[in-house]
């Protein structure tokens, strides 16, 4: 039996090649096949029938018996995101996944796709993505991971206000506590918007909670002072 590994190495680099492997489409152009007109991306009478290509080879190595079923849509979506660099593609797949609705994606495959579209600036994305882990259905927690990735992102696209109002809804969950990441990531916000000032107070809070401020921290406090013009503070 083909192990998988080999099935990943095929979906994310030969998609063209798994397609006609499997019978599945003529699949002489990868873009067709991602292409909204595609008969693969419309509806059927079938409940179970998805809308993408690359769902049809999942439904089709299961039936096959390759993998879990589980297994399948963790390994796809972490593997095209990382490896196949297309985070888009992923969170396509990410929403077949949902749709199916035989197995949830697991707390690290939402990150990684959050993670990936922050770094790219894409905040839209990174937002739908968030927004569908915390649904009730699934209901991951943010994490600081999560947290310092947005604000970062909000800021990486020169919108730092809306990252400190990202940061005010994610302090209101009670089981959110930030360190020393998150902080850090609050700092840079505050520093673009000319708030260096405030930083006085969040390392007072953040020594009260026992958090230890790390060479990355007072970078970012220092590249504030500088920003507003404060040398002396700076030094």
């Amino acid at each position: 039996m083909v192990d998988q590994n080999f099935w990943l190495w095929i979906i994310v680099t030969e998609f063209p090649v798994a397609y006609t492997f499997l019978g599945l489409q003529d699949a002489s152009n990868e873009d067709e096949l991602f292409d909204e007109g595609s008969p693969l991306w419309r509806k059927s009478s079938s409940p179970t029938t998805f809308s993408s290509p690359t769902t049809v080879f999942v439904i089709q190595l299961g039936k096959d018996g390759f993998l879990s079923r589980s297994g399948i849509w963790e390994s796809l979506i972490q593997s095209i995101c990382v490896a196949g660099k297309n985070p888009e593609k992923a969170c396509s797949l990410l929403r077949d996944c949902l749709r199916n609705r035989s197995s949830w994606p697991s707390f690290s495959t939402f990150s990684l796709l959050i993670n990936s579209f922050s770094s790219l600036g894409k905040m839209d994305r990174a937002i739908e993505v968030l927004e569908m882990m915390t649904d009730e259905k699934i209901g991951h927690p943010v994490n600081n991971s999560i947290c310092s990735s947005i604000i970062s992102g909000f800021c990486r696209i020169g919108n730092p206000e809306l990252a400190l109002k990202f940061y005010e809804n994610v302090e209101k969950i009670e089981s959110f506590r930030p360190n020393v990441v998150t902080y850090t990531a609050l700092v840079s916000a505050l520093c673009i918007e000319c708030r260096v000032k405030e930083v006085s107070d969040l390392v007072c809070r953040m020594e009260k909670e026992g958090i230890v401020l790390d060479a990355i921290f007072y970078s970012s406090w220092i590249c504030g002072y500088f920003i507003d013009g404060i040398l002396q503070e700076a030094y």
